[in-house]
């Protein structure tokens, strides 16, 4: 499942499953140091706005899009 916060400028997140530690992670993003894990798929688009405001160290427009 891909996830793109749609702003300004677009953040595009990959998120994966990990079949070992049982999570969802994100596996690839076009911010540099986003590395959150959920038990579930929403409970890690739920984390994406606040780690990535905290990446950015700034409040961030958030329009969340799934496919």
């Amino acid at each position: 499942m891909a996830v793109s916060v749609k702003a300004a400028k677009p953040i595009t997140v990959k998120a994966a499953w990990d079949d070992d530690a049982l999570v969802w992670y994100v596996e690839a993003s076009d911010l540099p140091g986003l590395h959150i894990e959920a038990m579930t798929i929403d409970e890690l688009r739920d984390k994406l706005p606040g780690a990535i405001e905290d990446l950015l160290e700034k409040p961030y427009p958030f329009d969340l899009i799934t496919p």
